[in-house]
């Protein structure tokens, strides 16, 4: 970034770049962040934060679907946060049979469909914007710019968003596998 100047703290991109590290353990780490989105997060206060961002999901999904380039996404999003939802409601249904610690046996693997609904709901998001924009008179940089946001919401909708249904499939089990095993089988 400053040329041959090596490690330097006498700029200030240098402290963002050592606090960032502090992003990654900031609130433990990601067994401990899914736990807490599992445990408190879609649960405290019925679900209020969870209904809250459910709900800034469904207007970008309402907007999306009135732009026929971004119909298909919109609706990609909106089934795979419908099975978000159905695996997180099946999975605190469980908790009286199977347990609360059943319940969060498998929270990293919630954090990650949680995570990556999230990640293509922040595409979309571009998308839009990138479309709108794309609709104005804009330079040919701005044009591959605001295309490639298309493109690129596209890509993750296509490849990287149905990755979760294997993990909701199994969320949505409630298996405790892996909790039964015992130390001694080691």
């Amino acid at each position: 970034v400053h040329g041959a100047y090596g490690f330097s703290d006498e700029y200030p991109v240098e402290r963002f770049y050592r606090d960032n590290r502090l992003n990654h353990i900031h609130e433990g780490t990601k067994g401990i962040q899914g736990l807490d989105l599992l445990g408190r997060k879609v649960t405290q206060h019925e679900g209020a934060s969870a209904k809250l961002l459910f709900a800034e999901m469904m207007r970008s999904i309402a907007e999306a679907e009135q732009h026929e380039a971004l119909a298909s996404y919109a609706e990609t999003l909106q089934s795979h946060l419908n099975q978000l939802l159905q695996t997180t409601q099946t999975m605190q249904q469980q908790i009286a049979e199977k347990g609360l610690s059943a319940y969060l046996a498998n929270a990293t693997l919630y954090l990650d469909a949680f995570g990556h609904v999230v990640v293509a709901w922040m595409w979309l998001r571009q998308a839009l914007v990138a479309e709108t924009k794309l609709t104005t008179d804009c330079s040919d940089s701005e044009h591959k710019f605001y295309t490639s946001k298309i493109r690129t919401c596209a890509y993750f909708m296509t490849y990287e968003l149905p990755q979760i249904k294997a993990s909701l499939k199994l969320l949505s089990q409630v298996d405790t596998a892996c909790m039964e095993f015992e130390t001694s089988w080691f």
